[in-house]
């Protein structure tokens, strides 16, 4: 084995540079010595960071996560946000140019501006006693090039996704005139989810100290480098394009095109000598496939892809075309011609299927019983002051808020565990309802401000509970308490709930307890309320918890939700006022405590409002750099994009709001209605039923679904769940109008309806009831006053471009002169408004 001098990872005798980091290794007795220069970019930094040193009065060190061309790079806690970010000591050689930082520190700010899931953003130059650092986002997860080594290589269905990601954040890049010029596997993170993050745009200049106008003569690693570089002329997209050809290719293969002993041989071979088809490499390719991974590799640009987007669109071709239905009848055929070894291979299959019975779907069923937490209502056992009651309430929400914080925990909203009946259902029954390894039982009794009680954690697979943990404090040290119970189960699940993380719930919090208390009656009263009058009397309640303490972040955060809720609680003649003071009162919470992400949600719901989707864009964006895990920014961010028309990409945040709390019905009611928006009538009512399953009477989720049964047909089911409402007393106001609906649809399909009062609506299931009567001319000006008049009534976009292009129930309208002037009109907006919103 060859112990690479950098990074200490053993490497096989017969590679010649690291499979981690790419450096060159020492020559052993099967080959010749390599160049030095082979496969880094810049020797490594002197200056070393032990993990505990506070740097720069602000950065904590954790650990060292390597050496790159630049310098050492160290995971760090940065103390001012309670954020982990990266950082990246610059090595003395370069540290004293100052030009060349002052030219990169120009470069950095356009490379700032590089927001996407696939690019791992940068932040910013510092110095601290002369010694430069950069700071940039902390990916977690493993580098494409240790994967690599891991496995090999890649099959053709996991390297061609990866490929299509680093597309798609080149892409982004790109456009904004950005060249990475040293993309390479050792830059690109596969985080934790599986997606591709690419690392140090703009850090190349550095690496060179090439101004900005002049050629970056051989900047880059020589395994990856493009023809173009190693020329020293300037470069564009296209050399990035070259070596994300390498890189796929070593996806692919296992190794890069070109293998020499020396860095001048092999930017030699980079310059003159055509690469060998990857299938003589890995048979397994296929030949769409290799054309589109040797076009990338062509010396001369002009011949490659012209630009990322157009070699991911190539490459999602590819991922398409491998889903080949005509293979059952290649299998019969094959089959018949070999049936020895047919045999053979279906008594294999026999025992792979046995063992997938045996083994790997036990492991499947268990899924759910990953690191997961609920903390249940807290119990009474003993409360003598009334006005302590909303205590109980409160401590269960704020010890879930400081489990959320914990990495790798699956932690249960706290209004999902309140959704769920608990009554005489054991801890087994709890646990699965709610997909949680553990519950958390508390315990409490007050008296004369004294608190006393006990906490039990109950592992909900076996049915087995911990030892009682007994914990007191006086009532107005309530701020400590709800940390003491945090980091006691924390503790006992083997997570660690330190200062540091517990200190934004200060910062957001109060420690006042007549303002605690304030705050807990106004979202009691807001959650209960159903009228203007209402909402008013929980925005005095909360209104009392900011005069008490005006710095109390979450304080002002229930007042922006009141205001909002005030706002939208007239269908007409909305005040605007109510509106400012829920962007204000939202503000004044995030400048209290910048990491609150929820308050960046209501800024967004803000501009949503104002017609600004834009700037709600970012302020939703934001929210999820801060939490990208929590249950309410997946939700709203989900609901953000159904509300503009984005249906596809809502889904995935809504999807993911769904995973995280399994037991409410909010998020299955906007999944549902994204599928029904977007034609899919049959998918929308498996999450109608889902929905309604969880909250039985919910209004929005019963009328969708009567309608929706309808539409597929099912006109007797549809008859019995309006007997229900009838019977309910739900939603009564529209009732005749589904009651009209079925009437017509009984009358038959295609044949025109003259409806009464109760015209459809003007969002799409009402033009899909006309479609459905065969009513065209109503269907089209059902789709063009929904467009002028949609969010104004309701707030949502109804038909935007892509569902009118891709929705089914349009098809008997496609090719009308009108249906296409508006299909038109729709594009036009979605290219210039919305399209680059699909990128959140």
């Amino acid at each position: 084995m060859a112990r690479c001098p950098n990074c200490s990872v053993e490497n096989a005798e017969t590679q010649r540079f690291c499979g981690d980091c790419g450096t060159p290794l020492p020559a052993s007795s099967g080959r010749n010595a390599p160049d030095p220069a082979a496969d880094e970019t810049i020797p490594l930094p002197t200056d070393v960071l032990e993990p505990g040193t506070l740097f720069a009065r602000r950065y904590q060190v954790i650990e060292e996560l390597g050496a790159g061309g630049m310098g050492c790079v160290y995971r760090v806690l940065d103390k001012k946000v309670d954020e982990e970010i990266a950082l990246k000591l610059i090595k003395p050689e370069v540290a004293s140019d100052r030009l060349v930082l002052e030219r990169f520190s120009s470069e950095l700010k356009i490379a700032r501006q590089v927001v996407h899931r696939n690019v791992a953003r940068m932040f910013d130059l510092n110095e601290e006693g002369h010694v430069p650092f950069i700071t940039m986002e902390y990916v977690r997860g493993e580098n494409l090039k240790r994967l690599i080594r891991k496995v090999g290589h890649l099959a053709p269905g996991q390297a061609i996704p990866f490929a299509c990601q680093i597309c798609a954040g080149l892409d982004e890049a790109h456009r904004r005139g950005i060249v990475h010029r040293d993309l390479k596997p050792q830059n690109v993170m596969i985080d934790e989810d599986g997606q591709a993050k690419i690392l140090d745009f703009g850090l190349a200049r550095l690496q060179t100290g090439a101004a900005p106008d002049r050629p970056l003569s051989r900047s880059g690693t020589p395994a990856y480098i493009s023809p173009e570089q190693i020329r020293g002329l300037a470069v564009d997209a296209r050399s990035d394009l070259y070596s994300l050809g390498v890189m796929l290719y070593e996806m692919l293969t296992g190794r890069t095109p070109y293998q020499a002993d020396t860095v001048q041989e092999l930017l030699d071979m980079h310059l003159r000598e055509p690469p060998k088809d990857p299938r003589v490499v890995s048979p397994g390719i296929s030949q769409e496939l290799s054309k589109a991974v040797l076009r990338c590799l062509e010396k001369d640009p002009a011949d490659r892809y012209q630009n990322a987007a157009e070699l991911g669109a190539a490459l999602v071709c590819l991922k398409e075309a491998r889903k080949r239905p005509p293979f059952g009848r290649r299998a019969w055929a094959w089959i018949a011609q070999h049936k020895p070894a047919a045999a053979a291979i279906a008594l294999g299959l026999a025992a792979a299927a046995l063992f997938v019975g045996k083994v790997i779907v036990p492991i499947l069923i268990a899924e759910p019983w990953k690191p997961s937490v609920a903390v249940l209502p807290v119990e009474d056992i003993g409360i003598v002051e009334a006005a302590n009651r909303r205590f109980l309430a409160g401590l269960q929400q704020e010890i879930t808020a400081r489990l959320s914080g914990i990495p790798g925990l699956r932690v249960v909203p706290g209004d999902s565990v309140n959704n769920v009946g608990l009554a005489g259902k054991n801890t087994i029954q709890i646990g699965k309802e709610l997909r949680a390894r553990y519950l958390v039982k508390v315990s409490i009794a007050v008296e004369e401000g004294k608190v006393d009680g006990r906490l039990i954690l109950i592992d909900a697979k076996r049915d087995e509970p911990g030892a009682p943990r007994s914990f007191s404090k006086d009532i107005g040290n309530f701020r400590a308490l709800q940390d003491e119970i945090a980091v006691m189960i924390a503790k006992t699940l083997g997570f660690e709930l330190t200062p540091e993380n517990l200190r934004k719930y200060s910062l957001r919090g109060t420690t006042k307890l007549e303002a605690y208390y304030h705050f807990l009656e106004g979202m009691e009263l807001l959650e209960a309320a159903e009228h203007e009058p209402e909402v008013r009397k929980a925005l005095e309640a909360l209104g009392r918890a900011v005069e008490l303490d005006p710095a109390y972040a979450l304080g002002h955060w229930g007042l922006g939700y009141a205001y909002e809720r005030l706002y939208h609680s007239r269908q007409a003649d909305k005040d605007p006022a109510a509106l400012d003071k829920m962007y204000w009162h939202f503000k004044e919470a995030s400048n209290i405590d910048p990491s609150f992400a929820e308050t960046n949600l209501g800024v967004g719901w803000y501009y949503f409002n104002k017609g600004d989707n834009a700037l709600a864009f970012d302020s939703f964006r934001k929210a999820l750099e801060l939490h990208r895990d929590g249950y309410m920014v997946n939700r709203d961010t989900g609901a953000f994009l159904r509300s503009i028309g984005l249906y596809e990409p809502a889904l995935r945040y809504l999807e993911r709001a769904h995973r995280l709390s399994p037991t409410d019905a909010e998020p299955l009611v906007q999944i549902a209605q994204c599928w029904n928006f977007l034609g899919r009538s049959e998918k929308a009512l498996k999450y109608t039923r889902e929905a309604l399953a969880i909250r039985e009477g919910d209004p929005q989720a019963l009328f969708m679904h009567i309608n929706l049964l309808g539409l597929t047909g099912r006109l007797d089911e549809a008859e019995s769940w309006i007997r229900a409402m009838e019977r309910f007393d739900l939603r009564k106001k529209r009732i005749p109008f589904l009651q009209e609906m079925v009437q017509a649809l009984r009358e038959g399909r295609g044949k025109p309806y003259a409806f009464g009062d109760n015209l459809p609506g003007l969002h799409p299931p009402g033009t899909y009831l006309y479609l459905a009567l065969g009513m065209k001319e109503e269907a089209l000006a059902n789709i063009r006053k929904g467009i002028d008049d949609g969010f104004r009534l309701d707030g949502t976009y109804y038909y935007s471009y892509p569902s009118l292009a891709r929705n089914p129930w349009y098809k008997a309208l496609r090719g009308d002169p009108l249906f296409e002037e508006i299909l038109k009109g729709q594009k036009e907006l979605y290219d210039k408004e919305l399209k680059h919103l699909e990128k959140l």
